[in-house]
């Protein structure tokens, strides 16, 4: 009955994770000349890469004690499209994710333009981003929390209209950025 919240706990310890590496991106990226300043960058994601395989290298599951079920030969194919054809709402959420997906790229290239284009400093644009994740560790537990309580899909189209709105918001970014100064 709590699984958005487990969800939202998970995202809440990727995003604080995520912040203290976009900090640490920025400074690198202010302080060490290019491209040495990708370089580590890249390194250091690389081996954070390395340790979150190590760590799921580690993991087990229980021993299952029951019956050994004889597994039926159905092509992936044939189930996949069977699912596809009987669950419409399962499919309906297969294309939003997949769109969802689509929006949340963007973001990252909200920040490449205000860098390259609003001149804003990538110290900035490092700080920016942490906080972005530091209000996304805080705000996913509660979010989840809500959809346990309230309504799981409301909450997803709620976020789904948020994707909508963020890139009319950052078209008026532009406007609104070189009016304050960082």
């Amino acid at each position: 009955d709590i699984r958005a919240t487990v969800i939202g706990a998970q995202s809440s310890a990727n995003n604080l994770v995520a912040s203290g590496s976009a900090i640490i991106a920025g400074l690198l990226l202010a302080s060490l000349p290019a491209p040495y300043s990708y370089t580590v960058c890249f390194l250091l994601a690389s081996l954070g890469l390395v340790a979150s395989y190590i760590c799921l290298s580690k993991m087990r599951e229980p021993e299952q004690n029951g019956e050994a079920i004889t597994p039926v030969h159905v092509s992936l194919r044939d189930s996949v499209n069977s699912i596809l054809l009987k669950d419409i709402s399962f499919r309906w959420f297969l294309i939003a994710r997949i769109l969802a997906q689509f929006a949340m790229l963007a973001s990252a290239f909200y920040m490449i333009y205000a860098v390259r284009e609003l001149q804003m400093s990538t110290a900035t644009a490092g700080m920016m981003t942490s906080v972005l994740f530091i209000s996304q560790v805080v705000a996913n537990p509660i979010i989840g929390y809500i959809a346990d309580r309230w309504n799981r899909k409301s909450m997803l189209e709620i976020g789904g209209l948020t994707l909508i709105i963020a890139p009319v918001v950052a078209a008026r970014m532009p406007i609104l950025f070189l009016s304050v100064r960082f």
